[in-house]
This record gives C-alpha cells, structure tokens and sequence, in this order.
C-alpha cells in the first residue's frame, strides 16, 4: 500500500493485486465501470474499423478516462470525491491512476499463473490446465462451470453485469481448499464461500479467470457433445 497525507488525515492506495479484494473490484465496477463502459461503447459503435473518431468524441473519451481516474482514486483510496476533484494535484492523481490503478482494474490482466496460495489461514489450490486423470477436475465442476457462463453471457453482452462478476462462482468452483471436494452447494448465490470470496485477493482471483480462459479450449468440445448437453442437476 501507498500512504498519503492529506489536511492530517492517512489515506492508503493499492499497488498491486494482493491489495484489492474481489469484492472491491465488483463494487467498483458496478459504481463506476458499468456507466463509463456503456458510454465508451456508445461512441465507438459509431465508427467502422479504421474510421478516425471526431475530435469532439475524442474529447469525450478523454473526459471519460479522467471521470474514471478520479473515482478510482477516490473509491480504492476511501478519499472523499470531493476531496480528489477539487484539494488534490491532479497531475498526481492521474499518474498514479496510469501507473498503477488502471492496471489493477483491467479486465484484460495476465498474472503470473501461482497454484497454491495461503489465505485465510488456509492453503488454497487451483488446479492445472490439463485433462489427464487425478487433476481434481470432475465432469460435475466443468458441467457446473459451463451452466454459469451459459446464464450470465446474455447478462455480459447486455452489460447487466461485468466479466469480474462471474470470477466470484468460478472461484467458488475451482479454488479449493487443500484436499476439499467440490459441492454444489459451495457455488451457490449467497453461499458462505461466495461470501467469503469477496475477500479473495485480486491476484487470486484473476488465476483461477487465468486457469479457466486456458482450459476451457480443451472443455468445450467435451461440453458441446450431445451426452453432456444437460443442466447440472444441484
């Protein structure tokens, strides 16, 4: 964490993936991201691949990006908006929103692959990208993972949720406790594991995102034969 002093008061900003939660990052994007991406999507769908944007509409995108600074800072910093609009340096604000926050709220983030983590007084495993017998991966956790993408592509491509909520029930599906055999139950809405992901360290998060994007190839042609076709029974 980086502190800051303001008018006598300490304030801590992350920097790196350890220091925001999962639940902060959903948060985030459901106070600020959804707004900002539905308006960065409706200027871009006006122009073609390789048409140049008006000058008006770039100037729009940049106000954009300084609107998401400025909240950024604000909400991962727990610093009064007001506070960072209108007493902070704005040249600092910005470089340290392009030097670190940007980053850590990518949806496009590639972390280092790490398997096995302590967290929570616990050891967590995820498992390896493979097929081969005895990875800890079931038929039942990859039918489960598939019905969850199945209900939330429609709420994603409508921008009812963000891609960061759909970590939070994969997460429940794949990080395990060392030894742990996956329920159903563990993935449910509200479950005291989805409860307790919320609390899950980006870093963590994202590698169990990072483990499913690479896996997945090797799951769908399996997924997508007509004897696995049918819902997961819970």
């Amino acid at each position: 964490m980086v502190n800051i002093e303001y008018n006598g008061v300490s304030y801590r900003l992350p920097e790196n993936l350890m220091e925001i939660t999962l639940g902060e990052r959903i948060e985030f994007w459901e106070k600020h991201d959804r707004d900002i991406e539905e308006k960065i999507r409706a200027i871009r769908s006006k122009y073609e691949v390789g048409i140049n944007m008006s000058e008006d509409d770039v100037s729009e995108l940049t106000a954009i990006d300084i609107e998401r600074s400025i909240s950024a800072y604000s909400f991962f910093g727990k610093i009064p908006k007001e506070v960072v609009e209108n007493e902070l340096p704005y040249s600092e604000v910005y470089s340290f929103y392009c030097d670190v926050l940007n980053y850590l709220v990518s949806d496009e983030i590639r972390p280092v692959m790490i398997n096995t983590y302590e967290w929570d007084g616990e050891t967590w495993e995820i498992p390896m990208a493979t097929l081969t017998n005895g990875d800890g991966k079931s038929s039942r956790e990859v039918l489960y993972s598939f019905n969850i993408l199945k209900e939330t592509d429609k709420l994603l491509k409508e921008y009812a949720i963000g891609k960061v909520h759909v970590l939070l029930p994969l997460c429940c599906i794949w990080l395990k406790k060392k030894g742990e055999v996956f329920t159903t139950k563990i993935a449910e809405i509200g479950s005291d594991r989805q409860e307790l992901f919320k609390k899950l360290p980006m870093e963590i998060a994202l590698n169990v995102g990072f483990f499913f994007r690479n896996s997945w190839s090797m799951y769908m042609p399996i997924l997508t034969s007509s004897h696995l076709e049918a819902e997961v029974e819970v």
